[in-house]
């Protein structure tokens, strides 16, 4: 892969904002709202501190967050790392900490690890798993890259969000693999980073340029509603409900809504930028990636 694929594709990621011949990580920090009945009643600051906090993602069993950090190396190159906050302490914890970069972190099914792209030295973006508190080798899941996003549908099933080269026409593409046979099948192309699994083994994804699809084994895949302002990220509620957040707003839409409710304006706290919703396996928190 060349530098300026390498550099386009991790702009996809984050996103990024690109200069010359490094990326430059944006100011993020992540914000907690607590539910009852469907309703706000109380936001949190979670991640407060200069630099990018970003990609939020609850454990199994919601007592921990995990999340993206980046920092600045000597020589002026952004690099990420995963760490996880817990959320009865409030204190973090460093997960990874390599030479290469790491993203997009999520609790692995049936496992005590997580999965998480990495960008290795040569530019590959690879799904690995990485095994917490244990002496488990970190292993590559599947072949796929370079890969941006995952979720899993459920311990042998994955869906991808795979780069494509604009230079060659390619748009990014939905791919569903399975680990244990390293085989695969296209979805979709032309997919937003937007990607969740339902309780039921649903896909969930969005079609650019920002419409929510859903997808289940055997059918077609079916359009549910539209994001505001071309959107790309969204969260699913243990209910089935969706959470989006635009600017400073945070909606949620339920089947048989018409259309997104206004949940909360976050102005009220002086926040805004918001580019990620994170929902608890309980439905009781969800996390707010927001601007510095």
């Amino acid at each position: 892969m060349s530098v300026l694929r390498l550099l386009l594709s991790v702009c996809w990621l984050l996103p990024l904002s690109c200069a010359w011949a490094q990326f430059e990580l944006p100011g993020t920090d992540i914000w907690l709202l607590h539910v009852d009945d469907h309703q706000i009643v109380r936001t949190t600051p979670a991640i407060q501190r200069a630099g990018y906090d970003n990609q939020p993602a609850f454990s199994h069993d919601g007592k921990w967050l995990y999340y993206t950090q980046g920092e600045v190396a000597a020589d002026g190159l952004g690099y990420t790392d995963i760490w996880r906050l817990n959320l009865a302490s409030g204190s973090s914890q460093q997960v990874t900490s390599t030479p290469v970069s790491e993203f997009s972190p999520l609790p692995m099914p049936l496992a005590p690890g997580i999965s998480t792209v990495r960008v290795q030295t040569d530019g590959s973006q690879e799904l690995w798993s990485v095994f917490i508190d244990s002496e488990r080798p970190e292993l590559r899941i599947v072949s796929a890259q370079p890969v941006g996003y995952h979720t899993w549908l459920d311990a042998d099933r994955l869906a991808l969000f795979v780069l494509g080269d604009p230079q060659q026409g390619q748009s990014n593409r939905l791919e569903l693999w399975q680990p244990s046979t390293d085989s695969s099948r296209q979805l979709a192309d032309d997919i937003g980073r937007g990607l969740q699994s339902g309780a039921d083994g649903s896909l969930y994804y969005v079609q650019n340029p920002s419409r929510i699809m859903r997808w289940h084994t055997g059918g077609q895949a079916a359009p549910i509603i539209t994001l505001y302002e071309n959107g790309q990220d969204f969260g699913l509620g243990p209910d089935g409900s969706f959470w989006h957040g635009t600017g400073s707003k945070i909606y949620r839409y339920a089947r048989g809504d018409e259309h997104w409710q206004l949940m909360i304006d976050l102005q009220q706290y002086k926040l805004t930028g918001i580019t990620r919703v994170a929902v608890s396996p309980d439905g009781s928190r969800i996390a707010v990636v927001v601007s510095e």
